[in-house]
């Protein structure tokens, strides 16, 4: 039985949550779901990071006009740059949650404490 932990949650854009037992993380955006092992996660997470870098300055911020392929030939997703921007900004906001807590172990495995 999977025990998950929230990394990020928000009603509308969705989540990312990760299996305490599997440590698989799962992502949800729009109707997709995903899941990673925790470097896969991170090679999205640049990935996606990269794609939004790539396409700043685009005038129309609300046409799905950014395809992202996969590894799957037949499969890829069609994002407009505000849906890019919010699945990036989720990706980092779980990835610096993710962050703070293993530097909370750190300090709380020291020894003495």
């Amino acid at each position: 039985m999977c025990q998950y932990h929230t990394w990020f949650r928000d009603e509308e854009k969705g989540f990312v949550i990760e299996c305490r037992n599997c440590r698989k993380l799962q992502l949800a955006f729009g109707m997709v779901m995903v899941r990673f092992a925790e470097n896969e996660f991170h090679s999205f997470r640049r990935y996606i990071a990269s794609k939004r870098e790539e396409f700043e300055g685009t005038d129309n911020r609300t046409d799905k006009t950014i395809l992202l392929q996969t590894p799957c030939e037949s499969l890829n997703f069609l994002f407009s740059y505000e849906e890019l921007e919010n699945l990036h900004l989720m990706l980092e906001q779980a990835d610096t949650e993710m962050k703070t807590e293993k530097m909370l172990r750190l300090f709380q495995e020291q020894p003495g404490n």
